[in-house]
């Protein structure tokens, strides 16, 4: 039996939802850099450290190779079991109490204590690399310490002892796979747009990013100005930033969409994204209601994974009732059945995956989704000659 014929109805967004939600592994993942195996840099540094030696003196060991290499940093908070988060935050408080070693009525960062201004990673990095020596240093010392506060001679103590094979056993078993999984889970939901803007390029629509597809980890996002639905600079006080935004041919936004994959936990961040969609939609009609209908805008959702099952109406019933389509990589084809309803392409038919869709279920999404002037046809000779397939999702439409 199929996996929709299973469920008895799907006659609800919610239960459609669930019926075409994805594993992760199902999930596209989108290109990017995964965690090294840093195995070389940490056999140099496990065998080179002082054996025996004073807390200081492991610190001040620790500082000289900080500053001979810098990204080290990123290598030794994964060995202490540090996030990036956590690591910015301390080091940004623990910079701002730190006297300045050359400048008068400073601290280590340039900050006012009580002002706590958070940094990133990489300004605690690039303060290793400083022209000024005595500030390069005192940034060295002030990591290291920190590293050595977290454990790290004693991590590195053990690891020495290993031989060569179970070091690389402890680094890619245990090291890694928390940081390459928060890593992983970012890419998929970029792999899962990347396939959306696939399918829209496919369909012939005009979209920003233009390089959503080849780029979707690095594409810019559009912000657009929910007063007047165009693109504009960012303005936290007026605009609203999408993933995607669909123009109709005199480049005027028809559609504005949100990524929202998760297949993990979203957390705090799922149900603040749930009520951003919600007064989105307000905005959305209350615009619609002063132009016609062919400039009017819809706000889409690519939604999919598991992780909403934490948290269900707090974070995607409350965002699939407020769309105007959401699609899953199970359910793409919906994405180009709205935009020929919107005019902006035009399919000629459409084909369900009989392997996955029960009869029932077929009929459910043509009644709720398939304009009356696309037949859905269920055997190849129905398909005419000069007709282009587009496979989306579990359905196949016709170009």
């Amino acid at each position: 039996m199929n996996q929709v014929s299973m469920l008895a109805d799907l006659s609800s967004k919610e239960l459609e939802y669930w019926a075409h939600v994805s594993s992760q592994e199902e999930l596209p993942i989108a290109e990017g850099a995964v965690p090294s195996a840093m195995v070389a840099e940490l056999d140099m540094l496990a065998e080179a450290l002082p054996g025996g030696a004073e807390r200081e003196a492991i610190t001040q060991f620790l500082a000289e190779r900080l500053l001979a290499e810098p990204e080290l940093v990123h290598q030794l908070r994964l060995l202490v079991s540090v996030s990036d988060k956590r690591l910015y935050l301390d080091l940004s408080y623990t910079f701002s109490r730190i006297p300045h070693p050359t400048k008068a009525n400073s601290t280590l960062c340039g900050c006012l204590p009580h002002l706590l201004t958070r940094h990133s990673t990489t300004f605690f990095v690039n303060r290793l690399k400083s022209e000024i020596p005595d500030e390069a240093r005192a940034s060295a010392y002030t990591i290291a310490q920190y590293f050595v506060d977290k454990g790290l001679e004693d991590i590195l103590s053990v690891y020495a002892s290993l031989a060569e094979l179970k070091r690389s056993i402890v680094i890619r078993r245990l090291i890694l796979p928390r940081e390459y999984q928060q890593n992983e889970a970012k890419r998929r939901g970029h792999g899962a747009e990347a396939e959306f803007a696939s399918l829209i390029q496919a369909l012939g629509c005009e979209f920003v990013p233009e390089d959503k597809v080849t780029n979707p980890i690095g594409a810019q996002d559009p912000n657009v100005d929910l007063r007047t639905f165009t693109m504009a600079p960012r303005d936290p006080q007026t605009t609203v930033s999408f993933d995607l935004v669909i123009l109709d041919e005199h480049e005027n936004i028809r559609v504005c969409v949100q990524g929202l994959v998760q297949s993990s936990d979203p957390g705090q961040f799922g149900v603040d994204k749930s009520n951003q969609t919600v007064q989105i939609r307000k905005r959305v009609d209350e615009y619609n209601q002063g132009v016609p209908a062919g400039r009017q805008v819809q706000i889409w959702g690519v939604v999919d994974g598991v992780g909403y099952s934490e948290n269900k109406e707090g974070t995607i019933n409350k965002m699939i009732r407020n769309f105007h389509t959401f699609a899953q990589m199970k359910s793409l084809y919906k994405a180009a059945l709205a935009l020929h309803q919107l005019g902006l392409t035009s399919l000629k038919a459409i084909r369900f995956d009989a392997g996955f869709y029960s009869e029932a279920a077929v009929e459910q999404m043509v009644s709720r989704y398939v304009p009356e002037d696309i037949p859905v046809i269920v055997s190849e000779a129905q398909i005419e000659e000069g007709w282009t397939a587009i496979s989306a999702g579990r359905a196949t439409i016709f170009l």
